[in-house]
């Protein structure tokens, strides 16, 4: 993410200059691009969870937004990547009554 875009998350979420205390931090002004960024920064810190939660409220806030539906997905895959990796496990050690 470009420095200028992190400034501008910043500012909509009333954070100065520290993006490390992002996730505590309240939205001042509640719009779809600040949540949608909000979550970039949690998911490229790994906090997935606190990630989708910042997606569904922009989708909360509009449906026909693409990022937050896009990072979404990619929060979903990267975030629970070991319990699909478990669950596929146990699916393959189920024997087949052929």
């Amino acid at each position: 993410m470009r420095r200028t875009t992190l400034r501008r998350t910043f500012e909509l979420v009333g954070c100065a200059t520290d993006y490390r205390s992002l996730h505590t931090l309240p939205i001042v002004r509640t719009t779809r691009i600040a949540w949608t960024n909000k979550g970039a920064i949690l998911a490229e810190r790994g906090d997935h969870r606190g990630a989708l939660e910042c997606y569904d409220k922009a989708i909360a806030l509009d449906a026909s937004i693409p990022q937050a539906w896009f990072n979404k997905g990619m929060s979903l895959v990267a975030g629970f990547q070991e319990e699909v990796l478990q669950a596929g496990r146990g699916a393959y050690l189920i024997p087949c009554d052929g």
